[in-house]
């Protein structure tokens, strides 16, 4: 099951603003995934804590129908198309190595790419929103607004190994990766902009 979002804002679920799903890029590591079906030309977020300005973190489905996820001024874009109409297991973890923090983005269940990432990044007043982002904080409006379905999105307070990653794709939901669970939303289809 999933839920459908229709390119408006009525469609997004604001989560408000919780401290367990404040993640940066210094000092968090972290995975944001979820379970997304698109057509062509059709783009949206998956899941934000930011506004117009910036903020912490936008996982969406960019123009030309690619994963693309952004820290503040940072961004890291998947090769792999992900507008096709089928359902893909999308995931990006950020996590330090060797004092440099990066950001690997997943396509069902394989790395897609990896960024590393520089700056500071803010945002700890946005509200968290699944399927937009908040236009300005603390003020209602949304942009971005996934046009498109969700299903099973996570976020982890810590980065998923690959073989994790690997594993929740492979069960389709119906594994028991719990370490670390800061939110896990499965979407069942409710009336437009409540989640289950």
């Amino acid at each position: 099951m999933a839920m459908s979002f229709v390119g408006s804002s009525e469609t997004a679920v604001v989560l408000g603003n919780p401290s367990h799903l404040d993640f940066n890029s210094r000092g968090n590591n972290f995975t944001l995934m979820g379970w997304v079906k698109v057509t062509p030309g059709n783009t949206g977020t998956i899941i934000a804590k930011r506004d117009f300005f910036g903020g912490q973190y936008h996982f969406a489905v960019e123009t030309g129908g690619y994963l693309g996820c952004y820290m503040g001024n940072n961004q890291s874009v998947g090769a792999t198309e992900i507008d096709d109409g089928e359902w893909h297991h999308l995931a990006a973890a950020n996590y330090l190595s060797a004092s440099t923090y990066y950001f690997d983005i997943y396509v069902n269940g394989v790395k897609d790419e990896s960024t590393a990432l520089s700056g500071v990044q803010d945002g700890f007043g946005d509200d968290v929103v699944i399927g937009a982002y908040r236009t300005t904080v603390g003020v209602e409006g949304y942009s971005w607004v996934l046009t498109g379905d969700l299903a099973d999105v996570r976020a982890y307070n810590r980065a998923l190994l690959v073989d994790e990653i690997a594993t929740i794709y492979t069960c389709r939901g119906n594994d028991n990766i719990v370490y670390g669970l800061a939110g896990r939303w499965p979407l069942n289809e409710k009336p437009p902009g409540t989640a289950a």
